[in-house]
């Protein structure tokens, strides 16, 4: 077995060089793909990660998104191996993304933007390739990433669930109701619970309902502040009118008598 990985890696770098000396870059991620591929087998996680950072690097530098969408979605399916489907998720959901040609074409047509100004020559090519096969895999696998990721943080809830009150209502909730456990949701944070994360008395809880009150409150006082000074602003207004109104009659009754006193 080890034998046959050898030789494997032996013809591998052998290809490398060539493709390497001829400037044949999908030579040289292929290469790199399958040379991460006979590191995993031996064992060597971190340099089949590594090889796969690579290939996704020169792919992404060259427009090459078929490529990169291989390393994205290979090196999703390491961290699922290695029990990290957080980042499994991650690198698969990315490479569905490329296959179908979302945020990849953006990205790779303002590198060409920066490259061929300083050439003094723009090309913007609109048309954008699907590759349909290779998206439908990444996104079964991404699905399969996901489901794995959950059940991991439900055997975390379960554990939680013997001293943990806000846990084991989540499980109840999705025992009853199916009630996603990883959505926060406000009603938990008034369950009396004495473990070490939450640590809250019932005396605790009933504070905190009076200030979530007292903050509802304050805050429907201040959205009704603005439509008091409205009201004041305009009742001041009407009454500067009034006022004004009123002086300018008393003043035309003034120059009136004055006339009819001056032709007497």
């Amino acid at each position: 077995m080890m034998n046959n990985l050898n030789n494997a890696q032996q013809n591998l770098q052998r290809a490398f060089k060539i493709h390497h000396a001829s400037q044949n870059i999908e030579g040289l991620c292929d290469v790199r793909m399958h040379l991460a591929a006979v590191m995993q087998r031996a064992g060597e996680y971190e340099a089949a990660a590594k090889l796969l950072t690579e290939m996704g690097a020169s792919a992404m530098e060259h427009g090459l998104r078929r490529q990169l969408g291989r390393a994205l979605h290979l090196l999703g399916e390491l961290h699922l191996r290695r029990e990290r489907p957080e980042l499994g998720t991650q690198h698969l959901y990315e490479a569905f993304l490329c296959f179908m040609g979302f945020r990849f074409e953006t990205v790779h047509k303002e590198m060409n933007f920066q490259k061929d100004t300083k050439k003094g020559c723009v090309i913007f090519g609109d048309t954008k390739e699907i590759f349909e096969e290779e998206a439908e895999q990444s996104r079964l696998m991404t699905a399969v990433s996901a489901g794995q990721e959950l059940m991991a943080s439900y055997f975390s809830l379960l554990k939680e669930a013997s001293i943990c009150s806000v846990a084991k209502m989540k499980t109840i909730e999705w025992k009853l109701a199916h009630s996603g456990w990883w959505v926060k949701r406000p009603h938990h944070d008034f369950l009396p619970c004495l473990c070490p994360i939450h640590n809250r008395s019932p005396l605790d809880v009933l504070w905190l309902q009076v200030g979530a009150q007292e903050q509802a409150e304050a805050e429907k006082t201040a959205g009704e502040e603005p439509l008091d000074r409205a009201s004041s602003v305009t009742d001041m207004r009407l009454r500067h009118s009034s006022y004004r109104e009123m002086n300018l009659k008393t003043a035309m009754s003034r120059t009136d008598t004055s006339r009819t006193g001056a032709q007497y």
